[in-house]
């Protein structure tokens, strides 16, 4: 069975560090806990030693914000970023991120055995930027089954999961950091 991998990729308007990001700073480790609260949940990668190509000139330096994970699904993945704890953060995204012309996220799918890692996570990102949604890398918006057909998001499901998830996330004790 194949799993979903994704990963996000965003550039604050200041460094880590600064006043107008430490909202966003000290949310992190609630939302991922989070995450790892949430069905369909596999597994969150730690942090790069790399960031994409796109992204190494200097007016990026401390700003490239990314994490990478597993999923079952893309409702699971849509429940848990448009839901709950991680939803009130990406509503408040502009606070905090440019706006640029760059996807958001890239996914893609993997086989069950094949590990994912970040170098093939920056590859797909870049593949989705300069060619456009496809099985191999695609976005929410026009989204891929792992058989490369175009797959229509089951939206009752993603309505059903995030209230699963609440009730996840109230069992396990996660509370809000910020």
């Amino acid at each position: 069975m194949a799993k979903l991998a994704v990963v996000n990729i965003g550039i604050l308007l200041q460094p880590f560090g600064d006043p107008q990001v430490r909202g966003f700073e000290k949310r992190i480790s609630s939302v991922f806990e989070v995450a790892e609260s949430s069905q369909g949940f596999v597994a969150l990668h730690g942090n790069p030693l790399d960031v994409p190509d796109m992204f190494r000139a200097p007016e990026f330096a401390g700003r490239v914000a990314q994490n990478l994970s597993e999923w079952q699904n893309l409702e699971s993945l849509m429940a848990y970023t448009y839901g709950g704890l991680h939803g009130e953060a990406f509503a408040k995204r502009k606070e905090w991120f440019e706006h640029g012309s760059w996807p958001g996220s890239t996914a893609w799918w993997v086989g069950e055995d094949q590990p994912v890692t970040w170098e093939e996570a920056h590859r797909r990102y870049e593949l989705l930027n300069h060619r456009g949604s496809s099985p191999d890398a695609f976005n929410f918006k026009q989204a891929f089954a792992p058989d490369g057909t175009p797959y229509t998001v089951d939206r009752d499901a993603v309505k059903k999961i995030a209230l699963e998830n609440q009730v996840r996330v109230q069992n396990a004790g996660v509370t809000r950091v910020y």
